[in-house]
């Protein structure tokens, strides 16, 4: 929620300037990836010298410290478009969001043709054509359908969504995948909880390093390259997977690819979006790139669950391993969706 909104009063603040707000995205990231880090050694270092709860009391303390920053530091905006709240469509919006969810949830339980799954995804659609048919009658629309559905807007709505399959869908099944002891399984690393966050700690810099790396790119190929640059980064790290996951230095190898296109993807995305929108509509296209990844990403975890089940089912025998096939089918999803994203990026450049 914050960094697209951070963007989208970077970009009001520079009038538009869009090599700036590109700027500013990337160093929001790794900022933000940097505190990742940071917090995460030091909870580490004070585990053992603190109460769980006195560790679990930092992170309200450090967020509230942020409340007076925000309110003395951040300049006032002046309001460029008014309108009243659209309580109908966010009721609808709401409904659809959560049949859905429940459908994806579900799904893990019953397989994708259970008679529940069934019902609740489609109730969510049936929900989600009424939101939309409401909208565009709406004056004041929750979501402007128009403007996300432009030739300029929605390839990079579409990009975040697929982008969200592997940065919020494939981190567990790595970890698991990780963990799995090969001498049971015949695949795996066997390793312990520490390299595990070893791994995700070469991930998070490498998604930093990205974030850092997107102006550049962006200046040298343009911004739309630079996004498509950064889909095609994230689908090689994920399907390098496929051949290569034998060891610790090959998962490294391909996670810290994938992390720097995830570091472009994450810091351009919202910047590009508000540069391609009306001033009136820039908090609402960024949000909707964050709106649209954990939608993506939800949906990945359902889909995900299933390809690594025995039988469809994960409500079988709890020590029972997923399938070595199951991992490929994930790892193979991430990549192909990572490549679809740079064709549509390339289409609407070169319809533009």
């Amino acid at each position: 929620m914050w960094l697209p909104l951070e963007v989208a009063i970077i970009h009001r603040r520079t009038h538009g300037d869009a090599a700036r707000t590109r700027l500013a995205a990337g160093i929001l990231v790794f900022a933000l990836e940097f505190a990742v880090i940071v917090s995460a050694l030091t909870a580490g270092a004070l585990a053992t010298s603190l109460s769980m709860t006195v560790l679990l009391c930092l992170p309200a303390i450090v967020v509230t410290a942020v409340i007076p920053a925000i309110w003395f530091g951040v300049p006032h905006q002046p309001v460029t478009a008014e309108g009243r709240m659209d309580w109908a469509g966010f009721a609808l919006v709401t409904a659809a969001l959560v049949l859905i969810m429940a459908g994806l949830m579900v799904m893990r339980l019953d397989g994708p043709l259970g008679i529940r799954t069934l019902m609740l995804l489609g109730a969510g659609l049936v929900a989600l054509f009424l939101f939309a048919r409401y909208e565009l009658a709406h004056r004041d629309p929750l979501v402007d359908l128009r403007v996300m559905g432009a030739r300029a807007q929605w390839p990079i709505q579409v990009t975040a969504f697929l982008f969200g399959v592997s940065v919020l869908g494939a981190q567990v099944p790595l970890s698991t995948f990780a963990r799995t002891d090969p001498a049971i399984t015949g695949y795996g690393l066997g390793v312990s909880a520490a390299a595990v966050s070893i791994l995700i700690g070469v991930y998070v810099l490498c998604l930093a390093l990205g974030a850092l790396l997107l102006p550049l790119v962006a200046r040298a190929v343009g911004p739309v390259r630079a996004l498509a640059v950064g889909s095609v980064l994230v689908a090689i790290g994920y399907l390098l997977f496929l051949p290569f996951h034998a060891s610790m230095a090959q998962l490294l190898t391909n996670m810290g690819i994938a992390g720097i296109g995830s570091g472009m993807l994450v810091a351009g995305l919202p910047a590009i979006a508000a540069e391609n929108a009306p001033p009136t509509h820039t908090g609402l296209v960024t949000g909707m790139t964050n709106t649209t990844k954990t939608i993506g990403g939800a949906i990945a975890s359902s889909v995900f669950a299933l390809a690594l089940a025995q039988g469809g089912s994960i409500g079988g025998v709890e020590d029972v391993h997923p399938p070595l096939a199951g991992y490929m089918v994930v790892w193979a999803i991430c990549g192909v969706t990572a490549l679809i994203a740079p064709l549509l990026l390339l289409l609407r450049t070169r319809r533009s």
